[in-house]
């Protein structure tokens, strides 16, 4: 295989989703959801913070420390979106 078969394009944007991969949507929410509680009832346990200000402290390690706030906030508002956005595509098709 190219890779190419594991693209997603617009043909395939049109195409309702089979009951397998509604299911398999399903669990991977259902894990991340599952998943992200617990890191954030870990992470306020040891250390009191929230996932969320561990996520702003991580984006601020790899950029090496200095970010101004509008960086800081595009960066991470773009990935809530990007989550948002597939949650929504996906949801279309279900």
């Amino acid at each position: 295989m190219d890779g190419a078969e594991h693209e997603v394009g617009h043909a395939d944007a049109d195409r309702p989703l089979s009951e397998a991969e509604i299911v398999g949507w399903f669990n991977l929410l259902n894990a991340h959801t599952h998943l992200t509680r617990q890191l954030d009832a870990q992470l306020q346990e040891r250390h009191d913070i929230s996932l969320a200000e561990h996520t702003v402290l991580r984006q601020l390690i790899l950029v090496g420390g200095h970010l101004r706030m509008s960086e800081l906030a595009t960066r991470f508002c773009s990935a809530r979106a990007a989550r948002r956005a597939s949650w929504t595509a996906w949801s279309r098709t279900a």
